[in-house]
């Protein structure tokens, strides 16, 4: 870069490192700030945690305990949030995601598989 100055809304040298992103004007952002913000996060969060739990535990409730137990879930998601910022939670609940998906798909195709042989 010539003269060291950031040319407007070129990435500075050590963005692929996770430093700043250099905008027009001489603003700089860092480079990951749209997933450090927390309401970002506790949206994705929340979200893998209901798909996991509707894929792995949810058993059939009335209308009314369910929303009781999404209300908890969102509630309780928050420790989660907070231990995003040091572990990998969002990463470890798209892996479980993963898996189960997987799992229904197999044990459905199993299930098609036994049905169409049993008749």
């Amino acid at each position: 870069m010539p003269g060291g100055k950031l040319w407007p809304g070129v990435l500075k040298a050590g963005f692929l490192a996770g430093d700043v992103l250099a905008l027009s004007g001489g603003a700089a952002l860092p480079a990951f700030a749209l997933w450090d913000r927390f309401g970002v996060k506790y949206a994705v969060v929340t979200l893998l945690l209901a798909l996991v739990f509707r894929l792995g535990f949810e058993r059939p409730l009335p209308p009314g305990k369910r929303v009781l137990v999404y209300g908890l879930l969102v509630a309780l998601a928050f420790p989660l949030v907070v231990l995003a910022y040091v572990l990998p939670i969002a990463e470890a609940l798209g892996a479980s995601l993963i898996v189960l998906i997987v799992y229904r798909w197999r044990r459905r195709r199993e299930r098609a598989d036994a049905a169409k042989g049993g008749s």
